[in-house]
């Protein structure tokens, strides 16, 4: 009886597991860099204070998707705009990071999907000037389990 219980719990504890949605890919921090030396984009405060990369686990990835959905519902509850916005409405590119007090940080690029199959260049989010809320970043940090402010491009 003991052993049916047992499996029961752990059959509820996976079935309980939330889907991924993130229409995301994982770019590296040295990638994101060179990306924007390049198109001569020069914002140093994109990742100032980082001192080195990681690679995302899978549980990491559930992480950023829980705390972006935070995110997003304290800003469908607060904007101004009266507008509601989805997860499942973005791809993302994320970069793991690690800041110089050795906290895990994702930084997530996002722009709306357009349901084409084509995905963008990294740098091209950077070549946006406007765009509303169809363009963000944000950073989520892994080790305090806790999200920045959603920053929008701007309105058009």
């Amino acid at each position: 009886m003991r052993r049916i219980i047992i499996i029961v719990i752990i059959g509820l504890a996976f079935s309980c597991k939330e889907e991924l949605k993130l229409n995301h890919k994982i770019v590296s921090l040295d990638s994101a860099i060179v990306k924007l030396k390049e198109s001569g984009i020069i914002d140093n405060s994109l990742f100032r204070n980082i001192k080195k990369s990681f690679s995302l686990t899978e549980q990491e990835i559930y992480e950023v998707q829980y705390n972006l959905k935070k995110s997003f519902t304290t800003y469908n509850n607060e904007n101004r705009y009266n507008e509601k916005l989805e997860i499942k409405a973005y791809r993302m590119f994320l970069i793991p990071c690690v800041n110089l007090t050795n906290e895990k940080l994702v930084k997530v690029f996002a722009y709306c999907d357009d349901e084409s199959s084509e995905w963008w260049g990294f740098i091209d989010f950077f070549n946006v000037e406007d765009g509303g809320s169809c363009y963000f970043r944000t950073t989520i940090n892994l080790s305090t389990k806790s999200a920045s402010v959603i920053l929008f491009n701007g309105r058009a």
